[in-house]
């Protein structure tokens, strides 16, 4: 199963390193908190973290229970590395899917079902992105609407959509549970 190819890695690990990349998840940490807070979160896995800013922000919070974080990101060399555990009480992904190569959104979509036995949370941004990658594309890889990317969460990636999430008209995001 592959899920991003050795030169789009290599592109991403290098537009990281540049800065250019790996910056947005940190405005979602009061979500992600709330989540953590509200539930029987455990373990935590930031799929697709970026620079980390995510969890940045989650260790600052004081929770009732011990929570784990585990970050990953292909794109991100010292957190390319698999996921530690075979499945998280929670899994985050934003602003993520977007940027994956769309022969491997399936792939991807099966990964994040594999990874979460409890919660996924998604944000998804459904807009052209301002950057673009070396060769001239956009750095959103794929830009579709939300009922579309609702289409494809609860089809492909066989995961029930508990709620969605107001946010801005250019993203999409939910709270979605897994169907194994």
């Amino acid at each position: 199963m592959t899920l991003i190819s050795d030169e789009y890695r290599a592109t991403l690990q290098r537009m990281h390193v540049e800065g250019k990349f790996g910056k947005s998840g940190g405005k979602w940490w009061m979500h992600v908190a709330n989540i953590i807070g509200g539930s029987k979160v455990r373990t935590w896995l930031d799929y697709g973290c970026g620079g980390g800013h995510l969890a940045k922000n989650i260790r600052k919070v004081s929770f009732r229970q011990p929570v784990t974080i585990h970050e990953y990101d292909p794109g991100v060399y010292a957190k390319s590395f698999r996921p530690k555990l075979s499945s998280y009480d929670l899994v985050t992904c934003i602003d993520t899917l977007e940027h994956v190569e769309p022969d491997n959104l399936g792939h991807v979509l099966e990964d994040l079902n594999r990874l979460t036995k409890g919660i996924l949370f998604a944000v998804i941004s459904v807009r052209s992105a301002g950057k673009q990658l070396p060769d001239g594309r956009n750095a959103h890889l794929i830009v579709e609407d939300g009922v579309w990317w609702h289409n494809k969460m609860t089809n492909r990636g066989k995961f029930i959509i508990v709620r969605s999430m107001p946010c801005a008209n250019d993203e999409w995001a939910a709270i979605l549970k897994a169907i194994p």
